[in-house]
């Protein structure tokens, strides 16, 4: 049986609550990608083209999970 509660009903209901009198831009997360709304920094996309072209992060991390995560 799928639960009543979905990202979608729980959007509405932020949205709903919204302070209407607010100007803050609102980004809604919630309806796919947010990659519209901004870029990402030069900084980032050096880092994963520099992960990519390293070779060391090709396969799945051990089961046991990466030293740093485990922390």
């Amino acid at each position: 049986m799928a639960s009543p509660i979905t990202v979608r009903t729980v959007q509405a209901k932020i949205t709903a609550n919204l302070n209407k009198s607010d100007t803050r831009t609102f980004i809604p997360f919630g309806q796919g990608d947010p990659s519209a709304f901004f870029r990402t920094t030069l900084v980032a996309e050096a880092a994963i083209v520099d992960s990519l072209c390293s070779a060391n992060f090709n396969g799945d991390a051990p089961a046991a999970g990466i030293e740093p995560a485990r922390r």
